[in-house]
């Protein structure tokens, strides 16, 4: 397909050894070599192969085809970064991708974090000691109450709807580094002067009003009892499927909707299970993201379309990437 010039592939994983003792991040369906400290890389392998696919980058594909060697690669960056800065981690690992396959690879230092937040063994029912009352005494962000309520309402993420709709496109279910669309909805929608000690998320939504993902992160809204996050597959090739998860070099059945090729190609049964069926779209239009494909695959989450007009102020809202793992956030507006 026709694209802009300029951009790369890429994807931002976590590099922690930590992980070295997950079972969970050391299953054949997640890792190429075990043990390893890469985060789910095979999800991000299976990511960045789709997209160099879609966008008819053969000598990316070429390259992203062997897992075992993508690995190592980025085993040696990661272990030049450590001799160079004398610090072994943990690490957003950035791996980018030209057109011509040449790859770059970033590692800048990132907080530490506990195995239950990368691999939950669930993800808890929303916890609110009182309903939610936005108070003038702390700017409308949180409930004055007990210290534990407040100490919890402060570690939550900050989460805000976007003030404008962002149109579905290869680009916002794909990472390239052409992002635009993130920075312009996180420059309209945080406020300039919030605390730099929270953390602050847009929620976005598409041209017809359904929550798509986080700027940063995919999305779980709580909906009859149970977390849902917006659809992804595509609803031809996914009724019905309920095949076991793709294993290493599986090649899933995929289709391009769209005569100009602005859509996604719709990978069957490894982004998610879509039913539906009453959109002129077959998915929400967001990330195919690693952690949530994770989490669907282990019962955690199912695909729902969730409405804008639905989500309101206090909900609790959870998000999750291939960096910091599974996070609890709180909708301030």
């Amino acid at each position: 397909m026709s694209s802009p010039e300029g951009f790369e592939l890429f994807t931002s994983l976590r590099y922690d050894s930590l992980l070295l003792q997950s079972d969970a991040n050391n299953a054949s369906t997640l890792s190429f070599t075990a043990p390893t400290s890469f985060y789910m890389l095979v999800y991000h392998r299976d990511r960045m192969l789709e997209a160099a696919r879609h966008f008819d980058w053969l000598e990316v594909a070429l390259k992203l085809e062997d897992g075992k060697g993508l690995e190592a690669l980025l085993g040696h960056a990661v272990n030049e970064n450590i001799q160079k800065t004398g610090n072994e981690g943990p690490f957003r690992v950035r791996v980018l991708f030209s057109k011509t396959a040449s790859m770059k690879v970033e590692c800048n230092s990132i907080p530490p974090v506990s195995l239950k937040t990368l691999y939950p063994q669930s993800i808890p029912a929303p916890q609110l000691s009182k309903p939610f009352k936005p108070s003038p005494l702390t700017g409308g962000v949180m409930t004055l109450g007990s210290d534990h309520q407040a100490e919890l309402d402060q570690a939550r993420w900050k989460l805000h709807v976007d003030k404008s709709s962002t149109p579905s496109t290869a680009y916002t279910s794909l990472k390239t580094t052409l992002r635009s669309h993130y920075d312009v909805a996180r420059e309209r929608s945080i406020p300039s002067n919030h605390s730099t000690e929270e953390i602050h998320e847009v929620l976005m939504y598409n041209d017809i009003e359904e929550m798509t993902e986080g700027s940063l992160t995919s999305v779980y809204f709580w909906r009859g009892g149970r977390w849902v996050t917006p659809p992804v597959g595509n609803t031809l090739l996914s009724v019905g499927y309920s095949g076991p998860e793709e294993g290493i070099g599986a090649q899933p059945e995929c289709v391009k909707t769209g005569s100009d090729g602005d859509r996604l190609p719709s990978f069957r049964g490894r982004w998610g299970h879509s039913l539906r069926n009453t959109s002129k779209y077959p998915d929400s239009g967001g990330q195919r993201g690693t952690t949530r494909r994770w989490a669907l695959r282990n019962g955690h989450c199912v695909e729902e379309v969730v409405e804008k007009n639905s989500v309101r102020a206090g909900d609790i809202v959870w998000l999750s990437n291939g960096v910091r793992g599974f996070v609890e956030g709180i909708v301030i507006d």
